[in-house]
């Protein structure tokens, strides 16, 4: 009976991982590209095959999450891991509430992932930026 609690406690929630929620908004923040919303269309439909949820559910939920990330955008400062790690928590919370999937450990861990994505991408920024000054400069 533990071991059940278990497992349904902390390792069921990390087998529906919406990974697609904190690597669609890295991709829509740093890029600025509008083709994010097809592509959250196409994987979206894959998912929701793959998962067995109701279809076109995860591309709508993405795509108004893109939206108020969009809107934001036009006010703040969006490619902040404050920004980015607060939005893909919110996200993945009311996501995974939504479907009636256990939110809070699976939350956490897409926030923490992308707090570890931004510390990559602004290594991986920095690098370049020190390549081209050195090259150019």
């Amino acid at each position: 009976m533990i071991a059940a609690f278990l497992i349904t406690t902390f390792l069921l929630p990390l087998t529906y991982l919406p990974l697609i929620i904190p690597f669609s908004l890295f991709y829509f923040v740093f890029t600025r590209r509008r083709d994010a919303f097809l592509l959250i269309l196409i994987f979206g439909m894959i998912l929701d095959i793959f998962l067995f949820n109701p279809i076109g559910f995860t591309p709508l939920y993405l795509s108004i999450l893109l939206f108020l990330a969009s809107l934001y955008s036009r006010k703040f400062e969006v490619a902040t891991p404050n920004f980015l790690g607060a939005f893909s928590l919110l996200g993945t919370f009311i996501y995974l509430s939504l479907l009636s999937y256990p939110p809070l450990l699976a939350s956490i861990f897409c926030f923490l992932l992308s707090l570890l994505i931004y510390a990559i991408i602004s290594i991986v920024r920095k690098k370049t930026v020190k390549k081209a000054h050195i090259a150019y400069g």
